[in-house]
């Protein structure tokens, strides 16, 4: 089994900022694993390097994705199985942010490793590692270490049907980054 970190490649392919500043102060942009859709309003993107290639998942803030409608179309069951489909507005158009829900206890924190402080506090996770026993249908998902920012996905029997990547890779969808992390 293998798990990777989700990341959108934005070196290569368009990524979204949000059109009014002042939500970046706020608690709009932060995805930890709880649920937004019930006080959600769609906010407005715009794109700062539109001469990049158009992909099919765009980059926003950590631990989220945005998609246009497309996307949802062929993906939908991968985002609902794994968390909320938020509406947001691009181009005078609705997109969609995924708001990743399903946090799992699966780090092996006798086997993880962290950047620790001087005075013993864990600063960022340096290598992951998981107990095998613990994942969950979904194939999107989080760990509560690093839910403000890292999207993760596992891939055991390589079946685009149940496994994200597979469905990405076998769908020639553009856009991600897959950074192996942990192979156990």
């Amino acid at each position: 089994m293998k798990v990777y970190r989700i990341r959108a490649d934005v070196n290569t392919y368009q990524s979204l900022l949000l059109v009014d500043d002042a939500l970046y102060a706020t608690d709009v942009i932060f995805f930890d694993c709880k649920p937004k859709a019930s006080t959600w309003q769609p906010i407005e993107f715009y794109c700062l390097y539109p001469k990049l290639k158009p992909g099919d998942f765009y980059d926003f803030v950590g631990g989220t994705l945005i998609i246009p409608p497309a996307t949802l179309d062929k993906a939908r069951k991968f985002f609902e199985m794994a968390g909320e489909v938020l509406p947001v507005i691009y181009n005078q158009e609705t997109w969609y942010l995924i708001n990743i829900l399903e946090c799992i206890n699966a780090l092996d924190q006798n086997h993880a490793e962290w950047l620790i402080t001087e005075d013993g506090r864990r600063v960022s996770l340096e290598k992951y590692a998981f107990h095998q026993n613990r994942f969950v249908i979904s194939s999107l998902f989080k760990v509560p270490e690093t839910c403000r920012g890292a999207i993760l996905t596992y891939e055991r029997s390589k079946d685009p049907n149940e496994e994200f990547k597979a469905f990405v890779e076998t769908e020639g969808l553009t856009g991600l980054v897959f950074e192996e992390v942990w192979n156990g």
